[in-house]
Parts: C-alpha cells; structure tokens; sequence
C-alpha cells in the first residue's frame, strides 16, 4: 500500500506511469534532481501526516518506503 501511494505521487510529479515504479528503482533512474525529491517528500509528508528527515541519503524508491513506514 505504501509504494503504491509512493510511487502514484513520484508518477504525478515526473508525469510517468505509476506501474514503472518499483522498489528497487533508484530516484537516478527517474531522472528525479535534488529539488524534484524535495517535491515528492513534502506530497509523501502530506499524504502520510508525517515528518520526514534525512532524506538527503536516500536512493532508491525502496528505501523511502522503508522509511515512510518506519515513521507512521
């Protein structure tokens, strides 16, 4: 539930198919700049009623949904 929520915001923002985000697609793959992950962790934030630090180290699609369920 939570990558299909995760990769339905990354999709809207870089206007790509949901379906084409998988876990262990890397944020390189798709392109995403640091100011476009800004952009997906404040929509994660609202959608998730949650606070989100750290994510400068994050890579890969996997592990923001580890750590979007570490934190709800």
């Amino acid at each position: 539930m939570t990558l299909e929520k995760i990769a339905k915001i990354i999709a809207e923002t870089r206007d790509m198919d949901a379906t084409d985000i998988k876990r262990e697609t890397s944020f390189e793959e798709m392109e995403l700049d640091s100011l476009d992950v800004v952009e997906v962790i404040m929509a994660i934030e609202e959608e998730f009623n949650i606070t989100i630090e750290g994510a400068d180290d994050l890579k890969s699609v996997g592990e923001l949904v580890d750590l979007v369920e570490s934190l709800k």
